[in-house]
């Protein structure tokens, strides 16, 4: 496939709030030109020591090789001044899987403080749930996110009860009405899930139906309105006719 007609992804900001969805971008991005990439790039990212490839050897070493070089250039052309870069400069062999190496330590550290963080926002998600009603699924997918990344990052699971719960605390009210109305039906997480996006879609569906059935009303009340309008134009016409006769048979009589 020719990379001059895909979608590249923007330019990396150098922060960890960036980090995810550009690495995410960039996996995807790199899969479509050669399918074997993710997985490399999870094994150089996983590895517990420096990444090396060997100049020389067999073709598969050389190919790896040749593709290291290959992604030191693609990655640097993303980067803007910043830490990537000089991380970068600092590979001096130009071995782009020990660059994505040690772009995964720097900005997705597996550190004890960042797994306590992102296990509070998980237990705690008052400000990501803060969004109006029918942004809330795009809201629950983000924290589904972060439950994810927790889980890898620590080798930990969350609880069924403690997902539940926090849905139920931070959930707009609306949705936490109508959870509380289905409460008996609500054993998994899964299964509250279920009732939350069939309310989002259901509801969101009555309201486009309320807007059509409105504009309908909107468009049937001008034509109404149209209707009276050439009658009443069209009355008046009628009494201007008969007041012409009638001025013609006064005037007649009058001659008489």
């Amino acid at each position: 496939m020719d990379p001059r007609y895909l979608n590249k992804p923007e330019k990396f900001k150098n922060t960890v709030d960036h980090w995810k969805s550009w690495k995410f971008a960039m996996i995807n991005f790199r899969s479509l030109i050669h399918a074997s990439f993710p997985d490399v790039l999870e094994q150089a990212e996983k590895s517990k020591t420096t990444v090396t490839v060997k100049t020389g050897g067999t073709a598969p070493e050389h190919m790896m090789f040749d593709r290291g070089r290959q992604l030191y250039s693609i990655l640097v052309s993303f980067f803007t001044r910043g830490k990537a870069i000089l991380i970068a400069e600092s590979i001096r062999d130009r071995n782009g899987w020990e660059v994505w190496h040690r772009l995964c330590l720097e900005y997705e550290p597996n550190v004890a403080s960042r797994t306590l963080g992102t296990y509070q926002e998980i237990m705690y998600p008052r400000d990501r749930f803060r969004v109006e009603e029918q942004r809330f699924e795009e809201a629950l997918l983000s924290w589904e996110n972060l439950i994810v990344d927790y889980e890898e990052a620590s080798g930990r699971t969350i609880d069924d009860d403690l997902k539940r719960g926090a849905v139920m605390l931070y959930a707009p009210q609306q949705v936490r009405q109508h959870l509380a109305l289905n409460a008996e039906g609500l054993s998994t997480y899964a299964d509250m899930r279920r009732v939350v996006v069939n309310y989002l879609v259901s509801k969101r569906l009555w309201n486009s139906g309320k807007d059509t059935s409105s504009n309908a009303m909107e468009v049937d009340f001008v034509g109404k309105g149209k209707s009276k309008d050439f009658d009443v134009k069209g009355k008046g016409k009628g009494s201007e006719k008969g007041k012409e006769k009638g001025d013609d048979t006064s005037s007649g009589s009058k001659g008489k």
